[in-house]
C-alpha cells in the first residue's frame, strides 16, 4: 500500500542519515557520471590528480584522498580502478566499511592478459590518444553493451579523462601486488566481467549477467545490495 511505501522510505532515510559520509573513487577512463544511476543516499566522488612523475599508487591514493578529514569515519565506494585505489587509501583514512565494484583484490585475480601487456607495453606507446575518438559506442556491442546512451555518455568520459593518468594508471594495476589489511568489506563482481573475469574472482557476492559496468547497467539491482550491505554495517 501507500502507506507502507512512505515507511520502508523513511526507514531507507533515516539509515541513510545515521551512516558514515560515503566517498567514491570512479574507474578507468570514467568519472562521477558513472555512480548517476546508483540510489544509495549522497555520494562524494574523488575528482581525478594527474599523477606526479614516478608516482606509487599509495601516494595518489593518500593525494585522493587528501581532502577527506582524518578522524572522519567514511564508508569507501570503489568501481575497477577506484576499487584499487579505495583499498590503498582505506590504510590511511578511518573506513568503517569498503565497498568494491568490479575490482580485484588480489594479484591472482588479474586476468591471463595482463601479462602481456606487461611483456608488450603498447600501452605506453599509444598513451591513450587512440582512446580519444568516437569508437566506444561502435565497439560497445562486441563488449555486450547495448545502451546506446551509456555507450556515447562513457565515450565523453573517455575524452575526458587524461591521456597520462590513463598511462600511469594501467602501468600501476599491471604491477599492484594487492590490498592488506582492509577494513570490513562488501563486493560485488558481475558472472560476465569483461575486464576481471568472475572465474578468477574467488571471493565476494556476484551478480548473475552482472559485465564489467553493471553499478550503470543494472543500477537497481546493485544499489539494492550495496544498502543492505550498508545498513547491515549500520546495526
Amino acid at each position: 500500500s501507500h502507506s507502507q511505501f512512505r515507511v520502508c522510505v523513511l526507514i531507507k532515510k533515516i539509515l541513510f542519515f545515521s551512516m558514515p559520509k560515503m566517498y567514491a573513487i570512479p574507474g578507468l577512463s570514467t568519472d562521477h557520471r558513472i555512480f548517476d544511476k546508483l540510489d544509495i543516499g549522497e555520494i562524494e566522488v574523488l575528482p581525478w590528480l594527474i599523477p606526479e612523475k614516478g608516482e606509487p599508487i599509495s601516494s595518489y591514493a593518500q593525494r585522493l584522498g587528501a581532502s577527506i578529514p582524518q578522524e572522519e569515519e567514511i564508508v569507501l565506494l570503489g568501481f575497477s580502478l577506484g576499487g584499487i585505489l579505495s583499498q590503498e587509501l582505506a590504510a590511511f583514512k578511518n573506513v568503517k566499511q569498503l565497498i568494491l565494484l568490479s575490482t580485484i583484490c588480489h594479484k591472482e585475480e588479474k586476468p591471463s592478459w595482463f601479462s602481456i601487456l606487461q611483456a608488450i607495453p603498447v600501452y605506453k606507446w599509444v598513451g591513450g590518444r587512440s582512446l580519444r575518438s568516437n569508437a566506444f559506442p561502435r565497439i560497445a556491442p562486441l563488449l555486450g553493451i547495448h545502451d546506446k546512451d551509456f555507450s556515447y555518455s562513457m565515450q565523453d568520459m573517455i575524452n575526458g579523462f587524461d591521456p597520462s593518468l590513463r598511462t600511469w594508471a594501467v602501468e600501476q594495476v599491471l604491477h599492484w601486488k594487492g590490498g592488506t589489511d582492509l577494513p570490513p568489506t562488501y563486493r560485488l563482481h558481475g558472472t560476465k566481467d569483461q575486464i576481471f573475469p568472475s572465474r578468477k574472482v574467488k571471493r565476494g557476492e556476484k551478480i548473475a549477467e552482472g559485465d564489467h559496468f553493471m553499478l550503470y547497467l543494472k543500477a537497481e539491482i546493485i544499489s539494492h545490495h550495496i544498502s543492505q550491505a550498508l545498513s547491515s554495517s549500520s546495526t
